[in-house]
This record gives C-alpha cells, sequence and structure tokens, in this order.
C-alpha cells in the first residue's frame, strides 16, 4: 500500500497532466491497506473541477468498494446489515485501536482510573467517530484554501493531522509517515523517529514477555504521549510553514 501511494506520489509530482486513470494507483493502494485514506481529503483537493473531482472519488474508491462487495457477495445489503450489526471480520467497521494513543488514552487514564466517572467514558467512546468524520471535512477544507501545497507535504501534513485529532490508533501507525518524511529530513524527522523506535520497541517487547508495565506504563503512557507532544510541534510548525509560503506567494 505504501509503495503504491508513493507511486502515485511521484507520478503527481512529475506530470502536469493528470491522467484519471492514474487514480486507480491510489485506490488499489486504498484497497490493501486504508492507511492512504487520510490523503483523500487532500487528493480531492487538489482536482479542478466538480467533474474532476467526481471522477477521482469513483476511480480511488471502486477497488476498495468492489472488493467488499466481492466477500459481500457483491451485496449492498450485506453492506448494510454489516454496518448496523458490526459483527464478523470486514474492511468496513474496523477501526484503530482506542485509548492507546493522544487524547483518548488521557481521557480513559483520567475517566475510569483517576476519577472514577464511567459515564463520562461512555460518552467520550460514542463521541470520537464524529471526531474523526469531523477531521475529514477540516482537512478538506484547510487543503482547499491552500492549494499551494505540494503533493510531498500534502500527505506528510495528511498524516500528522491523523496522527494529533484520531483518538484510534494502532502502533505499527507511526511507520507509514516515514517513508514521506524521510524526504524532508529536519528534527522532527529524528526526534520522531527515535521516539517512535522506543515507544514500539517497549511496547512489543512488553507485550511478548507479558510485562504489562513496560509496555504499558513505560512504552504507551510515555514515550507514546511523549511522542504525540512532539507530533503536535511537528504539526503546527508544517502549519506555520505553509502559512509563511502563502503569505510569500501574495
Amino acid at each position: 500500500a505504501i509503495v503504491l501511494l508513493f507511486a502515485y506520489l511521484l507520478y503527481m509530482q512529475k506530470n502536469k497532466i493528470i491522467k484519471p486513470l492514474s487514480h486507480l494507483i491510489y485506490g488499489i493502494s486504498l484497497m490493501i491497506k486504508h492507511m492512504g485514506i487520510f490523503q483523500f481529503p487532500y487528493f480531492l483537493s487538489k482536482q479542478k473541477s466538480l467533474l474532476d473531482k467526481a471522477v477521482f472519488i469513483f476511480l480511488a474508491l471502486s477497488p476498495f468498494l468492489l472488493l467488499t462487495f466481492f466477500f459481500m457477495d457483491f451485496s449492498l445489503v450485506g453492506v448494510a446489515n454489516d454496518l448496523i450489526t458490526q459483527s464478523g471480520e470486514n474492511p468496513i467497521s474496523y477501526t484503530g485501536v482506542k485509548y492507546v494513543w493522544s487524547y483518548s488514552r488521557i481521557e480513559m487514564h483520567l475517566t475510569t482510573s483517576v476519577f472514577n466517572l464511567p459515564q463520562v467514558h461512555d460518552f467520550f467512546a460514542k463521541v470520537y467517530p464524529i471526531i474523526t468524520l469531523f477531521m475529514f471535512l477540516i482537512m478538506f477544507i484547510y487543503f482547499y484554501k491552500n492549494k499551494h501545497i505540494n503533493y510531498l507535504d500534502g500527505i506528510i501534513m495528511s498524516f500528522l493531522f491523523y496522527y494529533v485529532i484520531n483518538a484510534g490508533f494502532g502502533l505499527h501507525y507511526v511507520m507509514w509517515i516515514l517513508p514521506f518524511a524521510v524526504l524532508r529530513l529536519n528534527i522532527f524527522y529524528y526526534l520522531y523517529t527515535a521516539l517512535a523506535s522506543a515507544m514500539l520497541l517497549l511496547a512489543y517487547y512488553g507485550n511478548a514477555n507479558e510485562f504489562w508495565f513496560v509496555r504499558d506504563a513505560i512504552g504507551i503512557s510515555i514515550f507514546g504521549e511523549i511522542l504525540w507532544a512532539v507530533t503536535i510541534i511537528w504539526f503546527i510548525w508544517y502549519l506555520r510553514k505553509i502559512s509563511k509560503n502563502k503569505a510569500s506567494l501574495t
């Protein structure tokens, strides 16, 4: 999936005239793994006309939808039922693991361990999916208003958007940004890589050997939250950089 997303990036950078069928490269990447979905608002914002946007949406989502319908016996009713029941193993109801990253980790600790407020915890659990959908809307509006952002920076910023705002997070997600961030070497890349490596090493080592304190307290709660803080600073740095670039163009 990363290779195809990278191939799509290279094509977009080297071709001023975008051939619609090239969007299938991105679509196949989404079909293999959902990591590229965070770039969807950015890529959509780069389409010039309403027709271009419609073609992009159709070609980018077609491979995933065709694969989904295949496992659902090509039944739209089956997809709808599965969305309602969320039963079984399926790609639609899949989500990142909550409470291992960012504010969801802090919220769970405060509402369950410190203050014992299960009602508040249940409320946030229901709100998290809404936050995710709202995040995609914010991303599209931001990128639509900042069309001067190049493809590489757009992909990196899309990952940072997700890392900062989303509540669901699998530990391996931290690696997804690296093939693109390495092309923008700076202090944040090195700091992020060091902290992410430490977090993953401690989390997986603790999990494999049943050292829960090493996994949860040190790996996720300490290194993970420090990594999240660095990601926030990195994201803010990017926002300021883009703002300065936009000002210089006007």
